[in-house]
């Protein structure tokens, strides 16, 4: 399976290559640290173009089965479902097919009020309720998106394992996160506050988003 990972902020992201892992790969922490060996070593990062997050995935999605986690995107849904600029309506109009997993109630209520199919609620990180959407989907997507989703979870390797069991071999999944050293981040952090969403828990770079999905078998 494959794992691309565009890491930019809410509006913008990074291009990297994609990373393509065998099941099973242990963490890159799984031998015993060397006395000459740093604890954190330096990592380098993928030279790329800066783009818009919504349109990278739009292209991406084009023509292909998609499925979208975290697909309402509660408490903001209808707003961006009135303005037009929510990304799952966005999908619907580029992919062959789309459906959509999420937790919120009201937020799926808000898209069936806009003529919205084939959404699901589940717990993403229940196996057995993953396993029963997978299966009420009733197709095996191409590309599985988790956009600006994991910095919302504090236990993103089970979501990400949960969805590895069952997607095809050539599945992609696709992570979009806001970027930890983005530089209009970094001018808040100057300025003495931080601006960040109530229901953040996490900050992801590209190093260790790719740990984390490389850990849980992509």
């Amino acid at each position: 399976m494959k794992s691309t990972i565009p890491n930019g902020n809410a509006n913008t992201a990074f291009r990297p290559a994609c990373l393509t892992q065998e099941i099973g790969r242990q963490s890159n922490m799984s031998t015993q640290l060397r006395p000459d060996e740093p604890l954190a070593p330096r990592h380098p990062l993928p030279r790329s173009a800066q783009v818009d997050r919504d349109d990278y995935l739009l292209d991406l999605c084009r023509g292909k089965q998609v499925l979208h986690l975290a697909c309402a995107a509660w408490p903001a849904t209808k707003m961006w479902c009135e303005d037009g600029s929510l990304l799952h309506l966005r999908l619907l109009e580029v992919a062959a097919r789309c459906a959509g997993f999420d937790w919120s109630e009201p937020g799926l209520n808000v898209l069936e009020s806009h003529g919205v199919n084939d959404l699901h609620r589940l717990n993403l990180l229940d196996a057995n309720q993953v396993e029963a959407g997978w299966q009420d989907m009733g197709f095996a997507p191409d590309l599985v998106i988790a956009g600006e989703l994991l910095e919302h979870l504090d236990r993103a390797g089970i979501v990400l394992e949960n969805c590895r069991r069952f997607m095809k071999p050539d599945s992609k999944l696709v992570i979009t996160v806001p970027n930890a050293f983005s530089v209009r981040g970094l001018l808040h952090v100057l300025r003495g506050y931080e601006k960040v969403a109530p229901d953040h828990v996490a900050y992801y770079s590209y190093s260790n988003v790719r740990e984390l999905v490389e850990r849980n078998g992509f």
